[in-house]
C-alpha cells in the first residue's frame, strides 16, 4: 500500500510500534525512490496518536489521507482466549481506527478536504472461527465508516471501508499460525478460496489501486460504503 502510493507522488507516512521495523520500511521505500517519513506509535494511545501526527505534519506537511490498515494477531476458540487478547484487538483494530481518525479529521475539517479509509476483511462478514475479537473489532469499522460519513460529508471528508477478500500477503510460519491461533484462520482461507469466482487470491496492488481511487477528486462522491475487492466471493 505505501510503494503504491509513493510511486503515484503521495508522501507516505508509515507508522508501527517498533521504532526499528518503522525505520526499516521507511529506508526500504526510500530505496525504491518513494519520499517515506515514519513515527512510532501505538494507536490504541489517544496521546501518542497526535503527537504523532503533529510531527508527522511538522515533517511532511498537512495529512490528506488516513489508512487505517493495523490489526493484532490474536485468535484462537472463545473459551482460551483472555481478556487481554480481546482487549488488544479491540484496542488496535476498532480503537486505534477512531483514535486515528480524531487525530487527523480537525485539520481536514479546515482545509475542507480529507479521505479516512478503514480496512476490513470478508471474515469480519462472514464469521471464521478462531477469529471472534478480528471480526468484532472489523465489524465495528463498518460502523464507524458510516457514522463519519455523514457527520464528516458537509465538511468535505469521505470515509468509506475497503473489505478484501482472499488476498496473497505475507505468510506466516507453521509454528507462528500454531502459537497465536491463526490455524483457524488458514483452514478458513482455503475454504474461502474454493468459493471465489475468479479463482485465485487477489494481489495487494489491487486493494491499493481502490484505496487510491477512494483519496482521488473521481471519488468525492463516494462516503459512506464499505467496498469488497473479493474476487466475487460474495456472503
Amino acid at each position: 500500500m505505501a510503494s503504491y502510493f509513493g510511486h503515484r507522488g503521495y508522501t507516505v507516512a508509515v507508522n508501527g510500534r517498533s521504532p526499528d521495523r518503522v525505520g526499516k520500511a521507511v529506508d526500504e521505500l526510500g530505496r525504491e525512490g518513494v519520499a517515506a517519513v515514519g513515527v512510532a506509535a501505538d494507536i490504541s494511545d489517544p496521546v501518542a496518536v497526535h503527537e504523532a501526527v503533529a510531527r508527522l505534519e511538522a515533517d511532511a506537511g498537512p495529512v490528506v489521507a488516513l489508512i487505517h490498515n493495523a490489526t493484532v494477531r490474536k485468535h484462537g476458540p472463545i473459551a482460551e482466549m483472555s481478556m487481554d487478547d480481546w482487549n488488544a484487538v479491540l484496542g488496535t483494530v476498532l480503537t486505534g481506527g477512531w483514535v486515528c481518525a480524531r487525530a487527523v479529521v480537525p485539520a481536514m475539517r479546515e482545509r475542507g478536504f480529507g479521505r479516512l479509509i478503514f480496512i476490513g476483511g470478508h471474515s469480519a462478514q462472514s464469521g471464521a472461527p478462531g477469529a471472534s475479537a478480528t471480526g468484532a473489532a472489523k465489524n465495528g469499522l463498518f460502523g464507524l465508516t458510516k457514522a463519519l460519513a455523514k457527520e464528516l460529508g458537509p465538511d468535505g471528508i469521505t470515509a468509506n471501508c475497503i473489505s478484501p477478500g482472499v488476498i496473497d500477503t505475507e505468510r506466516v510460519s507453521a509454528a507462528d499460525a500454531a502459537a497465536t491461533g491463526l490455524v483457524h484462520l488458514e483452514g478458513h482461507r482455503m475454504r474461502a478460496l474454493e468459493r471465489v469466482p475468479a479463482r485465485r487470491a487477489g494481489h495487494q496492488e489491487e486493494i491499493a489501486s481502490v484505496a487510491h481511487f477512494l483519496c482521488s477528486d473521481a471519488a468525492a462522491y463516494v462516503t459512506g460504503q464499505v467496498i469488497g475487492v473479493n474476487g466475487g466471493l460474495y456472503l
